[in-house]
């Protein structure tokens, strides 16, 4: 018995087969023929060296292959019979489908916003050319669209506008006014020092906000930079003083990454503590900065127009683009590197004054950092993984909004020119099976628009327009929520690995005058350099209380050098790390005779009020708790 067909496979069938539909009207097809035509001509004199030399067959191959013309009527039949159909199965000898990957030879399609300004890719199918994804954000100044909606460098001036309008609503200590190389003429040397503290001061925020919400970062940035408030400061600091400071953010490897690239700042003979300006030297130079990090530090700091792409940035960009695509794939990451890159570009080329040549590098100015934080605020404020569309400056550029609209306005909507099969997006993955994104909403009623000030405002878009007031359909909630189901699903989402599950038995361990046994963990790995509770892992085939009993004892006489003896079970607690669900199980014990100096250079007595003082995990914190009597044996506080 054949499988029952997959909705995956039926939708690139139906997208094999939609090729040979005709254009849905005569403008669509005029728009189509016009593209193609230029298309045609660039990717003919393009591949002309590649037929040099070929033999017959290659030249017959390579020759563009005449368009058959189907019928409507038939066109339909063939897409709902290969919509139906599944698809065979492949066998080893059967051809498959190339994965591409995006280099930068591939970048042309980004440049073809204005002809598929109009043409939306309905869902389900969202049939669609790779050019679909060119940002509208990035149209030309010729584009327009029928509704008025504000496009390219208009609508990157909204963005802008309205991130200068909520940039202190948060009020992040180290969002601080740039600082202008022009009221520094004469004193360059005052200028770097002072964006090197200010570029020491945004690393030290951004590492912090990695896995960290703001609210949580803003007390612990105040009291690092009271501590260590320059880059000489942290490279002179203790280990045990950094981690210290750190103790309750988590993922402590953040923290001597941050002191071990301050101390090789410091050493360079050329840098001399200096941070460099450009993203590229600071991830070539310093240690635990990446690509999202240095671009922060070089725009925000050093003027320069260098793309900041967070996770917050990508499901900004993916759904601005209506890219359907997992975030971890390497031509889905490069492709919105090189978009986030032309954008802050253009940004920066917005403020240069006319007549500058173009294609010239743009001035340090403070515009590149703006739009990089203006793009990380509305993916954390309002483009959220629950988005609030209707608030989005920018909704008008934004490819998975127009769907959302076009699929909630259905039977209204149809799908556009449907381009040949060679041009079809391979970025895009088919949309899963959601039964929210088909829930049917009311249909909008028309009114007229509303004006902010002198200029129209569109209730969809938020994009002014100082021409005539345009008819547009205000949402009714139905619409509303249909379109946020839809835009919800972007990026694609990818299933999270379960985390492992491991066991071990944590030792509580006493000298006779009261003294508690701490162990440093490794400079490197998992919780480098922060002190815990001497543990051994607990196997899974033998959990019961006789096993950890005599495992506690046998590890604590191990450590201690001394004869344990067991004092009791305190009780279990669970701690969850990003891959690894531990099972911590608490046991105290006492070494009467224990001798002064433990087993190994890592490890060391304290007095019991001292325990706390020390940089220990959160879960060994919790450990001590339990055995304290502060929680429950279940890990609960009383």
């Amino acid at each position: 018995m054949s499988a029952p067909p997959r909705r995956g496979a039926a939708v690139r069938a139906a997208a094999r087969m939609a090729r040979l539909s005709p254009p849905s009207s005569p403008r669509a097809h005029d728009q189509r023929g016009s593209s193609a035509a230029s298309s045609s001509s660039s990717s003919s004199s393009a591949a002309a060296p590649a037929h040099e030399g070929a033999s017959d067959d290659e030249r017959q191959a390579a020759a563009p292959r005449k368009r058959r013309r189907v019928s409507p009527a038939r066109s339909a039949a063939a897409v709902k019979h290969a919509a139906a159909s599944p698809l065979p199965r492949r066998t080893a000898s059967a051809p498959t489908r190339r994965k591409r990957s995006v280099g930068a030879a591939e970048w042309a399609f980004l440049d073809a916003a204005e002809p598929h300004v109009q043409a939306v890719a309905v869902p389900p199918l969202r049939v669609h050319a790779r050019s679909y994804h060119a940002p509208l954000l990035l149209a030309p100044p010729s584009t327009e669209r029928p509704d008025g909606a504000v496009l390219g460098r208009a609508a990157r001036s909204a963005l802008l506008g309205w991130y200068d309008g909520v940039a202190q609503q948060r009020a992040m200590p180290w969002r601080k006014p740039f600082l202008d190389p022009a009221a520094y003429i004469g004193r360059e040397a005052e200028l770097r020092a002072a964006q090197t503290q200010r570029a020491y001061e945004i690393w030290i925020s951004e590492i912090m906000l990695q896995q960290t919400r703001v609210e949580t970062v803003i007390p612990y940035f105040e009291r690092w930079l009271a501590a260590w408030p320059t880059v000489r400061d942290l490279a002179a600091a203790s280990t045990d003083d950094v981690l210290a400071v750190w103790k309750g953010l988590g993922y402590y490897s953040r923290a001597t990454r941050l002191q071990s690239g301050a101390q090789k700042l410091v050493a360079d003979p050329e840098l001399r503590g200096l941070l460099p300006r450009t993203a590229h030297e600071l991830v070539a130079v310093v240690p635990g900065v990446g690509p999202y990090t240095a671009g922060a530090i070089s725009a925000i700091a050093f003027g320069e127009a260098a793309p900041m792409v967070d996770g917050n940035v990508q499901r900004v960009l993916s759904r601005q683009l209506g890219l359907y695509a997992s975030m971890k794939s390497s031509a889905t990451t490069q492709l919105l590197t090189e978009v986030a890159s032309r954008l802050v570009r253009a940004v920066a080329e917005d403020g240069e004054p006319k007549g500058s040549a173009k294609g010239s590098t743009p001035k340090p100015s403070d515009r590149p950092g703006r739009w990089g934080q203006a793009l990380m605020e509305l993916g954390a404020t309002i483009c959220k993984p629950k988005p609030e569309c209707l608030r989005c400056p920018i909704s008008s550029t934004c490819r998975a909004f127009a769907e959302g609209e076009a699929l909630a306005r259905k039977p209204l909507s149809r799908q556009e020119a449907v381009p040949d099969m060679e041009d079809m997006c391979d970025l895009c993955e088919p949309l899963s099976d959601d039964d929210e994104t088909n829930a049917a909403a009311p249909a909008p009623v028309a009114t007229a628009a509303k004006k902010v000030g002198g200029a129209v405002q569109t209730k969809l878009s938020f994009g002014a327009k100082s021409k005539a007031a345009v008819k547009v359909a205000e949402p009714s909630a139905g619409i509303e929520v249909a379109i946020e189901r839809h835009v919800r699903r972007f990026p694609r989402k990818t299933e999270k690995k379960e985390a492992r599950l491991e066991q071990c038995v944590v030792c509580i361990l006493r000298r006779e005058d009261g003294r508690v046994m701490l162990e440093q963990r490794p400079e490197h790995g998992l919780l480098a350099s922060l002190f815990e509770f001497p543990a051994t892992p607990l196997r899974s085939d033998d959990l019961s209380s006789s096993a950890q009993r005599a495992l506690a004892l046998s590890h604590a006489t191990l450590v201690s050098g001394g004869q344990a003896s067991y004092v009791r079970s305190a009780g279990s607690i669970t701690h969850l790390f990003s891959h690894i669900r531990l099972v911590m199980h608490v046991h105290e014990l006492r070494v009467p005779e224990a001798p002064a100096k433990p087993n190994g250079e890592r490890r060391k007595w304290y007095a019991e009020e001292e325990v706390e003082k020390q940089s220990i995990s959160t879960g060994n914190a919790r450990c001590w708790a339990l055995a304290q009597g502060k929680t429950s044996k279940k890990g609960k506080e009383k």
